[in-house]
């Protein structure tokens, strides 16, 4: 169900007994991660060491007994602290999944987080407990539990650190959303910046600006997180790397490869076996 990567000693992989809920437990002595975004929620508990994690603007910093979380489509970028090597696990958890637990709570509507790190030694323990529980259920009894241990742990989170859902993005600038519709119906096309600015009435420096301003990325950049989001749809379906990486946009394998690991710290192989594995 997982597959690894020896060097940077990642392991990502699929609990096929509790949909939409994906694990990440990784340690990197040396690794840097570009801006990129997630199209879950993440919830990533440090075991050791740390790292500067950019979101929404501002840096925050974390160690063990912090949990940083994302919530769909947010931004983000780490490097690591000087301080060994940063062992982190990381849940990663759908729409769907995420409403689910919140009907289980009594509520009607996805949470937002609105703080990128909680400082909560209880909730980070919770978080890595329930992450070893995740990688090893195997039985239905087990199942249950496991599930009763994520609502609860999500539970927390919810109650201290979330609030009605309101996406930063689809709450902002009308060209911003008029210019994302735009790379997700185009991002197989050769798109310029010209041709994403003029449409909107903008330079492409202007369009820069507010994208930076707005999203927190370059409109290139946002392109190549929209491309790499469908380049993961598309490895789901079981298609060839090779495949996957011209009918996202990408220039060659290689291009997307590397993109693919800068921003998500395993390749579209070990993704791929993953999810084959489920």
């Amino acid at each position: 169900m997982a597959r690894h990567d020896v060097r940077n000693k990642t392991r990502y992989w699929c609990n096929p007994r509790v949909p939409g809920v994906s694990l990440l437990r990784a340690e990197f002595t040396t690794y840097q991660y570009v801006p990129h975004i997630h199209d879950t929620y993440v919830l990533a508990a440090t075991e050791a060491g740390g790292a500067s994690i950019m979101s929404r603007g501002r840096t925050v910093d974390a160690f063990p007994s912090t949990v940083f979380l994302a919530n769909p489509m947010e931004p983000q970028a780490a490097s690591m602290h000087q301080s060994g090597p940063w062992r982190y696990r990381a849940l990663y958890v759908s729409d769907s999944a995420a409403l689910d637990i919140a009907r289980a709570l009594g509520l009607d509507q996805l949470p937002y987080f609105v703080t990128s790190l909680c400082t909560n030694t209880a909730i980070a323990e919770a978080i890595i407990a329930l992450h070893r529980s995740l990688e090893e259920t195997t039985g239905e009894g087990e199942q249950t539990d496991t599930h009763i241990r994520l609502i609860d742990t999500m539970g927390a989170l919810i109650e201290h650190y979330s609030t009605v859902r309101c996406s930063a993005i689809t709450a902002s600038n009308d060209v911003v959303r008029r210019v994302i519709d735009v790379m997700r119906d185009s991002y197989a096309d050769r798109l310029r910046l010209e041709e994403l600015s003029a449409p909107v009435g903008m330079s492409p420096f202007q369009l820069i600006t507010l994208f930076k301003r707005t999203v927190g990325m370059t409109p290139y950049t946002y392109l190549t997180q929209v491309r790499l989001r469908e380049a993961r749809r598309y490895l789901l379906s079981g298609h060839a790397i090779a495949y996957v990486a011209a009918a996202s946009g990408f220039y060659d394998q290689s291009a997307f490869t590397r993109h693919f690991k800068r921003s998500y710290g395993i390749t579209p192989l070990q993704f791929a076996a993953a999810a084959r594995a489920r």
